[in-house]
């Protein structure tokens, strides 16, 4: 469960220290779940700096960075599954424009 009602006596940053320590613990067998969550915006920020940097125009860079695209996209559609469609089409466009310009 990702929202609990705050336990008495324990002030706010207690109880969401508590929280998070609940959340990311060994002992909740959903802990994968949230540590997805939480890296998804770390991995798409370094493919949005990738891309940028014109890093992508490598052969070998690219298809490692389509690699990632590819897992983020199917990661999401399994978490998200109406998110397939636009984050296949990014993911396309994105190997596709390495050889653009």
């Amino acid at each position: 469960m990702l929202f609990v009602a705050m336990p008495e006596k324990l002030s706010v940053s207690q109880a969401a220290l508590g929280q998070l320590q609940q959340t990311f613990s060994a002992n909740n067998p959903y802990s994968w779940w949230f540590i997805t969550w939480a890296l998804a915006p770390a991995i798409l920020l370094f493919l949005a700096v990738s891309y940028y940097s014109d890093t992508h125009r490598r052969p070998g860079a690219s298809k490692f960075l389509l690699g990632i695209g590819a897992s983020v996209t199917l990661a999401s559609t399994y978490l998200w599954p109406i998110i397939f469609i636009p984050a296949a089409a990014g993911v396309y466009y994105a190997f596709r424009s390495r050889n653009a310009a």
